[in-house]
């Protein structure tokens, strides 16, 4: 094969992963179909499957991409020698980041996670062993209160993504028009420092 249809491939493989993104987001892993995958990179389906065997195998390929580059990224966080709070403001910085650029990527995770719990055997699990051991120190240190260290995670993870998820109830229940709850996201970032902080340093 030469170069030019290396590149060819290369190319037509990377639309198909972004046509395939935007469809995972916006019907989940079990609502999307290989059709309307191919309909969204404009192929007929026979050329999707010729790179692409199964629907499972092209959501495995955007799923992995996605989060391990976000937790290789918070590893080496982890692995810094800074002050703690400002660690969790880089970590949530880097969170808010990833969910502004993703927005409908919490919807399809959780719906995946649950439907398909065995994605996440794959992830690289030294992040939140590495995380556990950081909160420890700071609280034999005395430097925040003493509290299993779960409730930092999944705190910071849930008031985050919350927003969200709650997008939809935000415009048909509350009324909230789109371009102020975008700018509501965009200031959840500072809202969840503020509030981890409040949370985390003794009294």
């Amino acid at each position: 094969m030469d170069n030019n249809n290396k590149y060819e491939e290369t190319d037509t493989e990377q639309k198909i992963l972004k046509a395939a993104a935007i469809v995972f987001e916006r019907d989940g892993f079990a609502g999307a179909r290989m059709q309307a995958i191919a309909d969204e990179c404009g192929m007929n389906k026979a050329l999707l499957h010729y790179y692409f065997r199964s629907k499972e195998l092209l959501f495995r390929r955007i799923f992995f991409a996605k989060f391990q580059t976000f937790f290789k990224d918070m590893v080496s966080l982890a692995d810094t020698e800074i002050d703690f709070f400002l660690r969790i403001d880089m970590f949530i910085d880097n969170y808010m980041r990833m969910l502004l650029a993703n927005p409908d990527l919490p919807v399809m995770l959780f719906t995946t996670i649950h439907q398909n719990p065995e994605f996440l055997q794959q992830l690289d699990g030294s992040f939140g062993l590495k995380m556990r051991e950081i909160f420890q120190k700071e609280m034999d240190e005395g430097r925040i209160i003493k509290i299993n260290p779960l409730h930092i995670i999944t705190s910071i993870v849930g008031l985050s993504v919350m927003p969200f998820l709650a997008r939809p109830m935000a415009s048909h229940v509350f009324k909230i028009p789109a371009p102020e709850y975008q700018k509501l996201l965009e200031e959840r970032g500072a809202f969840v420092k503020h509030a981890m902080r409040a949370m985390l340093k003794p009294i």
